[in-house]
């Protein structure tokens, strides 16, 4: 089931007192909560970035040889670009890893050889991918880019979490951040705790989905329901 943003702003309400929900703003409750997905975004990274993994396909036009980056790429992390065109009309059935070219090789591509790019500035100042040689066929299915995306950041209540397996952790960074503004609120240290918890959890987590080899370990985040009761918040003993 999907997590809106507006479902993580009631969550969070519901788990702080009244008088501290009606002390934060709307505005400051979105900040605390894309605070928090930024957290997360910088442990994927750091220890399981293959989370973020995803595959798009360039639309490939006849005579053009620049191509955008996908909108969502984290810091041009390109994994692998395949040409397969084993399913096309357009061009002869063939199937390969594009790979990167060297500055100095690009003067020696001629027409007909297996394609490379490599990522430079256009015109307009913009990273795109650039392919040698020149694509002479017309086609959307054919080059596909597997690549590292960003975390989706959220400002839209019907925005969709798209980190679901760390919502609770998202939820008690935000309800730590609500408490704070209150000096001396004597929930703090609690929530402080449940914080410390989840976050540890969640770094467990990343490490444990860590590719071995040839085997890939599915997320697994039963060990939250061990620790924690996500009906009211708090820790079970």
């Amino acid at each position: 089931m999907s997590v809106t943003l507006s479902d993580l702003k009631t969550r969070i309400k519901d788990l702080v007192d009244g008088d501290s929900a009606d002390q934060v703003t709307d505005v400051e409750l979105v900040r605390y909560i894309n605070e928090a997905i930024k957290e997360c975004e910088a442990q994927i990274h750091l220890l399981n970035e293959d989370y973020y993994k995803k595959d798009a396909y360039l639309s490939i036009s006849s005579g053009t040889s620049e191509y955008s980056l996908p909108s969502d790429i984290y810091a041009q992390k390109i994994r692998r670009i395949m040409f397969d065109s084993s399913s096309s009309s357009v061009t002869s059935s063939n199937r390969y890893e594009v790979m990167s070219i060297k500055d100095e090789e690009v003067p020696f591509v001629e027409t007909g050889d297996l394609y490379r790019y490599r990522l430079i500035f256009n015109s307009s100042d913009a990273k795109v991918i650039k392919l040698y040689p020149t694509p002479n066929f017309t086609d959307s299915a054919v080059v596909k880019i597997s690549y590292i995306k960003n975390a989706a950041q959220l400002s839209s209540d019907s925005d969709v979490l798209d980190i679901p397996e760390f919502e609770q952790f998202i939820i008690d960074f935000a309800r730590y951040r609500v408490l704070q503004k209150e000096v001396g609120n004597p929930m703090i240290q609690t929530v402080g705790a449940d914080l410390d918890r989840t976050r540890e959890i969640m770094v467990a987590t990343l490490q444990e989905s860590v590719p071995d080899g040839n085997n890939e370990v599915e997320l697994n985040t039963d060990m939250y329901s061990d620790y924690y009761d996500l009906t009211c918040g708090n820790f079970v003993d």
